[in-house]
């Protein structure tokens, strides 16, 4: 097995930005959840049960309250893989708790993960508030966010490379001969996502709420016209 471990800061976003965006991204869903665009066959289009289908993307709502609980299970099948997230989101208002979890591949189960935010500690800074998994029969990992000096973000990352079955007599070759590439890389592709971070978050939080509101609903209109179904059973 190999560890690969980075550290990163990123350029913290306000939190009033933070709880108006999501408030204008859970108005926008329910307006377009329950436009003609997204016509329902059966019931209220924003009950618990509902069903989204949109060409390869099927989206089941458990749950839409905006001062309660908003959760949604999304599911995209192609001929190549189908991928599965489940997201629940406590209270759009003022949020309190963030978890999804998923998985890619045969059935959703080659490659899982989880993620979960406590944005009371996070605005607190009551250590780790973000902490994401993932788990890959050749890796596993995990993403650590928590607040730094100097109301900056430090996100760590650790990657565990093995092998697993089959894989497992190829692993500490490859490793053997590619661990200081493997690194050098790992390192280079979180320091870019850092520097396209701190371009791109300033630009996000100048934005007006209309024109938040005007990105989002042109990114929710749909490319095929789905259709609404009772949940079967």
């Amino acid at each position: 097995m190999a560890r690969f471990h980075h550290t990163i800061a990123l350029t913290p976003a306000p939190r009033a930005w933070f709880e108006s965006a999501v408030a204008i991204c859970w108005d926008a869903l329910t307006e377009h959840l329950g436009s003609a665009a997204l016509p329902p066959i059966d019931g209220d289009p924003l009950a618990a049960g509902a069903h989204y289908e949109n060409g390869e993307t099927v989206v089941t709502l458990d749950a839409w309250d905006r001062h309660g609980e908003s959760a949604a299970r999304v599911t995209t099948t192609t001929p190549d893989v189908t991928t599965t997230c489940h997201v629940r989101l406590h209270s759009a208002a003022a949020p309190r708790a963030l978890q999804i979890e998923g998985g890619a591949g045969d059935g959703g189960k080659l490659t899982t993960g989880t993620g979960t935010v406590d944005f009371e500690r996070w605005w607190t800074g009551g250590g780790t508030a973000v902490l994401g998994r993932f788990d890959h029969r050749m890796a596993r990992g995990t993403v650590e966010v928590s607040r730094a000096a100097g109301d900056g973000w430090r996100v760590e990352v650790t990657v565990t490379v093995r092998g697993r079955g089959l894989y497992r007599p190829l692993a500490a070759p490859v490793l053997a001969v590619a661990r200081r590439w493997i690194q050098r890389e790992f390192v280079k592709g979180l320091d870019e996502f850092a520097a396209r971070w701190d371009e791109e978050v300033p630009t996000y939080v100048s934005m007006s709420p209309d024109e938040w509101r005007a990105r989002l609903d042109a990114e929710l209109v749909p490319r095929t016209r789905p259709r609404l179904r009772a949940s079967p059973g």
